[in-house]
């Protein structure tokens, strides 16, 4: 009997951990907007790794950074979970600009990473 082996192997390549966000950084005068950003890429394993956020820079008055996006007005209550790889920056700019921010990720293994962001924020006329 003649047995045949065949063996598949493939590349585990892994993108270094980044911070992303798939949401708009162009923001409109007094309406309601919400942020994810949240880590991305490196080795996944079975067990989530769990992040500490931090933010510096000036972010938009009217919004503020939280785990979970629960200031929207006129909601009583928040219907979001909590993300443990991510955070938001939510709530409603009052002031047109362009507002630099950078946000710091810690993981749990004490890893850490950080990346920059601006957030452009027009009046209602669109300027």
């Amino acid at each position: 009997m003649l047995f045949a082996k065949f063996f598949i192997l493939s590349g585990c390549a892994w993108a270094a951990e980044t911070i992303v966000t798939q949401d708009t950084l162009s923001l409109t005068v007094g309406e309601y907007s919400s942020i994810l950003f949240r880590v991305s890429g490196g080795k996944k394993s079975q067990i989530p790794a769990q992040y500490s956020f931090a933010s510096s820079g000036v972010a938009p008055s009217g919004m503020i950074f939280e785990s979970y996006p629960c200031n929207k007005p006129g909601e009583k209550h928040c219907v979001m979970l909590a993300s443990s790889d991510g955070i938001f920056l939510d709530g409603v700019p009052r002031k047109a600009g362009r507002y630099k921010i950078t946000i710091s990720a810690k993981a749990s293994d004490g890893a850490g990473i950080q990346r920059s962001f601006t957030i452009m924020v027009k009046d209602k006329r669109g300027s």
